[in-house]
């Protein structure tokens, strides 16, 4: 018996291992930071009562009503939790919720818009649902809390936990409470004592089995538990009962610690911190549970069912929220990022061949075959093949038609004629023609010798098939075409046969066509829409007796008995211009358009659309690009193509009629807490009563009806009972309703939906809207005013204009505000842009500059005017990095790399480098600042304050002023920094205005006293910076006297690879790369010119005439061109290249000695072409200089990376780029000379430490060897002579040295010498031999395959591999 449950066992295990690899088109949703999330990374999930989802991500809290995420509507309280990560969302009754968090436990009111605040659990506690609006925590010591509603506080409940047991999850109810982890699961029950204290009592063992993971139903009764065997079970709490479901085998240890567990319908969805999600559904056919990968490529946090629709929720960690349901097809998106090959041209045409390969046409790209055959792999696992006119017989690399042929194998059209596709050879084949056929859109083969062709230009093309010995010819070809033949009017983009023999055209322009027996005939369409658009064909398609046509504006259908159809987007279609049309096995008729896909049921006369919601990641479509095969349809995109199929494991869900609630109500653009306002009973609900005053009756309300799957299907109705005399208002598929300027009075607004695809209409929700007349217009005032009714009236006239002007005057004010803010984005982009551009025109003014200073010919007059063009461009270009930087922070682009920084160092070095100026202005400097201290800070930010608020002190104080410096550590969690200076001082008023980030870009301020010049951003940098760094900055001031700026920093935690930063490792910043470059220049332009020929009137290296390098510049700025030509021809020859492409030719006739290109370019940017250049392994040991106006630090880094040998940004010094030019030839020239001498091939003296003098006898030992290789004569006496030693003193240093003997040594020299002319010369065997010294080719070869193990010719084969990735490949 055991041994049969044994067999059936491993039975069992193999059908799971089997079905494990199922995987099948899933239908997801996928909700990110750009749909609305506050993060991607989503910790938690809740359902509230009324269906809301509440998302606890790492950066507070989220709701999603189905139309979109937002953060919670609250009070001042802060109820998103902004910044907050939230670990677990708990109900604490109808509408409160608990909030796990790490600073604290929350507690929050949703409707009332309050929380309240646990701070004593903190860390890793546990927080769970209890029942009654209770929670219990397990904190971090162990201790078991539960919280009483009634006293508004927790109470400590005796429990005690074993060390060494660990808790895997509790939770409990109103009358018990269990616990789950290795010691198994326990319930208790809860009790309470005569002094009101709680107790755990009655403890019940469920099961002893270990647990691994554990989650709880949403009954609160029922648990989903696995062991540590990996077997999954469900269990009963109250009713101790538990039922083994499935094993989950080694998946689970493979994919980590699970997260959540799910069961929809008698399926099972286990997720994985680190692994996706699972889905495990029993086959009632191979009586065993398949198991289906989601897909989803990341780690989830948690999965959660749906109260009311059968969706599953998924939160995982980076990918946002997915949803999960079954729909009626399986939608799947392909995207060129699946495949190996790199794409990029959109799908033209699709077809699956006899050996399920499905083949894809592309418009320049060639032919992609991918062999789906086994559809357990996915698409990137697949085999995949690419034809092109390069590695095959295509015609042209543009394919628009693959069709079908019963000649074994395919047609395939392109631009420039027809091939078939053998299947017999797997490969493509010429087709003869009589004539020449161009500008295939689509081929139809009719019976066994019949093809008809449909062309672009030249009409369409009958002809007969002749295959014969294994050639296909076309034959007896004849022509078809509109309006004589011109070029133009023949545009024949689509082509229908119906399964009776009938032949349909489409052409662009002129509408559709039937082929009879004399030739074209036009279809004359009813003019129903009196536009040329629907005589713009792109597909055809005759189904169910109706012909349809998709044209640009929309689809059009005529029936035999000439009935109309006409659907566009105000009938359900996503776009107006339909590309193709495929039926299903239904009937049903799928359209592909310019912006999704819509499905028409014609027998409902219904369309359903798809778009990005349904899982459509491909939503623009190519015309004709659409197959039907084997159930499944087909359409291509400009980015990939679309897979459609019925789902078999679809049923028929109950009909869902969403609710419908008011989400916000909004008084001038502000929210109302619509919770706050009293609720009235009415016939079948509670509907709300809003009490407004007078001038608050321009409100918008917004509702939504509570469907996740179809949010966007619904049109939203209304109606006022006292405006609209029971009418109702279609307000479109939005959701927010406006009320502009309501009289007083009372309102009664009564909303519904409308559904777009089944025509249902919902129930009607109510408000009732009060708003108050003027005080004046009440019953007690009136019998005021028939006594002062002169008086009152002029008052009371005169008291409503001032309101309503005032009412207006804030609205403006509002408009006014939100424009200047949305101006004041519009120009720091626009500032941040053109700075961008100023960088290359700046580099031909420095350059040139530079040029005119250095040369002696320059007399003092034009050196004057030269070098204040010179200073005002560098002043520009500070202006530029500061506006960058100024932009990288307001965009809160700036990532801080927190360190440990000696901030006493730079501040001290800083005062130094401040104190000329200070004196030369006749102003007092006092340093005084802590010694050593040492803070968490960002490196390049502390400069920039320091040094913005040094600067700003300096510029305002007069002649005989002070400037007082100091740095103080006020505690271990904050220092402070404070600038004092004497002078007029900062008036009250003019505080704010200093760090105004409005009008910071207005007020450009140039001032070029106390050789100084600020730009008005110093300080508006220095205070983003010091907020972004999560400190303040204040101004104390008298005025006429001093002002005072007072930096306060916190201590921050450092970056994940923080370390100690020394003064030396910064560059401040108050160094430009004026002087950088100085430097650089002067030291390196130093270091050549003495290895080189002293050159004292150029200042620049120049190399011996006989080596005249070549350097290739590329750059699409023809300026920049001439300045490098001008700035390097002295002594280099210099090619030019205006682009990436024209590069890439001249690297392939010629080969310079260095490469100096720009970035920004167009088609081809210069990191992929120095990518280019580096991956090639003929040309990558080429010098590359990266010369360009991006020179962040990030653009630096990446360009490095990408192979660049420097990196140099614009403006640039024309020494230093001279200097670097040198430096990298030299560099260059040096290595040439090493590898083309024997001496690289030995490595003898690795490792052992050897004096000079042994390296001179070695280095003169191998010149005597070098030299007599092919002297047959030389002996070691001769060598020893040579070297002015005896023969014993020679063996006897060869000894020492661990070096072979004389005779070995030269053996063995000759081996390398031969080895390196295999590799670096065409010459043959034999003359390799002579050139060795060999005579004897026995002996040769003999030698050679003892160190090497094969033949010199076999060497060579292997070891010399020819690049060809810079050649050029025709099509792509």
């Amino acid at each position: 018996m055991k041994r049969f449950s044994l067999v059936r066992f491993s039975l069992f295990f193999i059908i799971l291992f089997v079905c494990s690899s199922v995987i099948r088109a899933q239908n997801l949703r996928q909700l990110l930071n750009e749909d609305g999330l506050a993060s991607s990374a989503v910790m938690c999930i809740h359902q509230s009562a009324n269906g809301v989802l509440w998302l606890g991500t790492l950066d507070g809290l989220n709701i999603y009503y189905g139309m979109k995420v937002e953060r919670p509507r609250g009070t001042s309280v802060g109820l998103s939790l902004e910044g907050y990560i939230i670990e677990r969302i708990v109900s604490a009754g109808e509408h409160t919720l608990w909030v796990q968090t790490g600073y604290g436990l929350k507690m929050i009111d949703t409707e009332a818009g309050k929380m309240a605040d646990f701070p004593q659990f903190t860390g890793l506690y546990m927080l769970r649902d209890a029942g009654l609006g209770r929670a219990v925590v397990l904190d971090t010591k162990r201790q078991l809390y539960l919280y009483q509603p009634s006293d508004s506080a927790f109470v400590r409940v005796p429990y005690s936990i074993t060390a060494s047991e660990e808790i895997t999850d509790l939770g409990g109810t109103e009358d018990f409470f269990w616990t789950a982890g290795t010691a198994g699961v326990y319930r208790y029950n809860w009790s309470v004592t005569d002094t009101g204290e709680y107790r755990l009592d009655q403890a019940v063992c469920l099961t002893d089995n270990s647990v691994k993971y554990c989650t709880v139903t949403s009954e609160a009764e029922t648990l989903y538990i696995i062991d540590m065997k990996n077997r999954l079970y469900r269990l009963n709490i109250r009713r101790n009962e538990m039922t083994f479901i499935l094993e989950l085998g080694e998946e689970v240890n493979r994919r980590g610690t699970p997260s959540g567990i799910v069961e929809k319908k008698g399926a099972y969805f286990v997720s994985f911190k680190v692994g996706g999600v699972l889905k495990y559904e029993y086959d009632m056919v191979s009586q065993a549970w398949t198991q289906t990968d989601l897909g989803i490529r990341s780690g989830v946090f948690g999965m959660m069912k749906d109260k009311f629709q059968d969706i599953v929720w998924v939160a995982s960690d980076g990918q946002g929220l997915f949803a999960y349901w079954d729909s009626e097809y399986n939608i799947r998106s392909y995207r060129y990022s699946d495949f190996s090959h790199i794409l990029g041209k959109p799908v033209r045409a699709l077809f699956v061949d006899n050996e399920d390969w499905l083949w894809i046409g592309t418009k320049g790209e060639g032919l992609l075959g991918i062999d789906r055959s086994n559809r357990r792999k996915e698409i990137y696992q697949c085999s995949q093949r690419l034809l092109t006119v390069s590695n095959s017989s295509l015609e042209d690399n543009s394919v628009y038609a693959l069709a079908s042929s019963v000649y074994d194998g395919f047609w395939v059209g392109t631009d420039q004629g027809i091939n078939f596709f053998d299947y017999s050879t797997r490969s493509l084949k010429e087709v003869y023609c009589e004539q020449k056929i161009a500008y295939v859109h689509s081929i139809q083969e009719v019976g066994d010798s019949v093809v008809w062709i449909a062309t672009v230009g030249t009409g369409i093309f009958k002809a007969k098939i002749d295959r014969d010995k294994g050639t296909i010819q076309l034959k007896d070809i004849q022509h078809f075409n509109i309006d004589e033949g011109v070029f133009s009017s023949n545009y024949f983009f689509a082509m229908h046969c119906t399964e009776n023999g009938e032949l349909w055209l489409g052409n662009r322009g002129h509408g559709v066509f039937k082929m009879t027996s004399n030739g074209l005939k036009p279809i004359v369409w009813p003019d129903k829409l009196h536009s040329y658009l629907q005589n713009d064909v792109f597909a055809l398609y005759k189904n169910k007796g109706i012909l349809w046509a998709g044209t640009s504006c929309g689809l059009m259908g005529l029936s035999d008995d000439e009935k109309v159809w006409f659907i566009d987007k105000e009938h359900g279609l996503p776009n107006n211009i339909v590309h193709s049309m495929q039926a299903d096995v239904r009937g049903n008729l799928w359209v592909a358009t310019n912006n999704g896909i819509a499905c028409l049921d014609t027998g409902l006369n219904e369309i359903k659309s798809y778009g990005r919601k349904d899982g459509l990641l491909v939503s623009e479509f190519s015309d004709g690009a659409s197959l039907y095969e084997d159930s499944v349809l087909f359409f291509g995109g400009v980015n990939g193509w679309v897979e459609i199929s019925n789902n078999p494991y679809y049923t028929v869900a109950d009909n869902y009629v969403p609710p419908l609630y008011f989400v916000s109500f909004k008084e001038y653009g502000n929210d109302i807490n619509i919770h706050l306002f009293p609720q009235r009973a009415g016939l079948n609900e509670k509907y709300p009563v809003m009490e407004l005053e007078h001038n608050e009756n321009t409100f918008s309300v917004e509702v939504i009806a509570m469907d996740y799957i179809n949010s966007g299907d619904y049109t939203y109705l209304y109606q006022i009972d006292a405006q609209d005399n029971g009418k109702w208002i279609d307000n479109g598929s939005s959701n927010v309703l406006s009320f502009v300027q309501m009289s007083p009075g009372n309102y009664m607004l009564h909303v519904k939906y409308r559904s777009h695809t089944t025509g249902f209409e919902s129930k009607a929700i109510c408000m009732k809207i009060h708003i108050k007349p003027l005080w004046w217009q009440s019953t007690y005032m009136k019998f005021v005013y028939w006594s002062l009714l002169i008086i009152g009236i002029s008052y009371l006239v005169m008291f409503q204009y001032r309101k309503t002007r005032q009412k207006h005057v804030y609205a403006l004010q509002q408009l006014e505000l939100q424009h200047k803010e949305e101006l004041y984005e519009e120009k720091l982009r626009f500032f941040t842009n053109i700075t961008h551009e100023f960088s290359t025109p700046l580099t031909l003014i420095y350059s040139p500059c530079e040029r005119i200073l250095t040369h002696e010919g320059t007399d003092e007059y034009v050196r004057k005017y030269v070098m204040l063009i010179k200073k005002h461009t560098e002043r520009l270009y500070r202006l530029i990095q500061e506006i960058i930087d100024y932009r990288r922070i307001e965009t809160r682009h700036q990532q801080l790399n927190l360190e440990r920084y000696n901030l006493s160092e730079y501040m001290n070095d800083c005062c130094t480098s401040f104190a000329d100026l200070a004196e030369k202005n006749q102003i007092d400097l006092i340093c005084e600042i802590d010694e050593m201290v040492c803070w968490n800070m960002d490196r390049r930010c502390f400069p920039k304050i320091v040094d913005n608020l040094l600067s700003n002190a300096l510029k305002y104080t007069p002649s005989g002023g002070t400037v007082k410096v100091s740095l103080v550590k006020l505690s271990e969690k904050e220092i402070q920094i404070k600038v004092y200076n004497t002078g007029k001082g900062i008036k009250e008023e003019d505080k704010m205005r200093i760090f105004n980030r409005y009008s910071v870009l207005d007020e450009v301020e140039e001032n070029a006293s106390n050789a100084l010049s600020r730009n008005g951003l110093g300080m508006a940098i220095c205070h983003s910076i010091v907020e972004l760094l999560g400190g303040k900055v204040e101004i104390n001031s008298e005025v006429g006297r001093f002002a005072e700026f007072v930096v306060t920093l916190p201590l921050l935690p450092l970056s994940e690879k923080g370390t100690e930063v020394s003064i030396n490792e910064v560059v401040p910043l108050g160094i430009q790369n004026k002087e950088i470059a100085r430097k650089v220049t002067s030291e390196t332009v130093k270091e050549t010119v003495e290895m080189e020929v002293e050159q004292p009137d150029s200042g620049y290296v120049t190399l011996s005439s006989e080596e005249h390098p070549l350097i290739l510049v590329v750059d699409d700025n023809k300026d920049v061109l001439f300045l490098l030509g001008e700035v390097l021809s002295h002594s280099y020859e210099v090619k030019t290249a205006r682009n990436a492409e024209e590069a890439l030719d001249l690297l392939r006739t010629v080969t310079p000695h260095l490469i100096i290109t720009d970035v920004m370019m167009p088609g081809i940017d210069g990191m992929i072409l120095t990518k280019m250049i580096k991956q090639n392994k003929h040309v990558r040991q080429i010098p590359l200089i990266i010369l360009s106006a991006k020179n962040t630090d990030e653009a630096k880094v990446k360009g490095l990376q990408m192979g660049a040998d420097a990196y140099i940004g614009k403006p640039f010094n024309v020494q230093y780029l001279q200097a670097v030019v040198a430096r990298l030839i030299e560099n260059r020239r040096n290595m040439q000379e090493y590898y083309n001498t024997s001496a690289c091939s030995f490595e003898y003296l690795e490792g052992h430490l050897v004096n000079q003098e042994d390296k001179d006898f070695v280095y003169r030992l191998n010149e005597i060897v070098e030299k007599n290789l092919q002297n047959n004569t030389l002996t070691i006496e001769m060598i020893a002579e040579a070297l002015h030693i005896s023969v014993r003193s020679l063996y006897r240093r060869l000894k020492d040295l661990d070096l072979p003997s004389p005779r070995d040594y030269a053996r063995e020299w000759k081996m390398k010498k031969a080895v390196k002319l295999l590799l670096t010369t065409n010459l043959s065997i034999q003359e390799i031999m002579y050139e060795c010294g060999f005579n004897n080719r026995a002996h040769f070869y003999k030698e050679f395959g003892k160190r090497y193990a094969m033949t010199p010719k076999e060497y060579r084969n292997q070891h010399r591999n020819p690049d060809f990735s810079l050649e050029k490949e025709n099509g792509e």
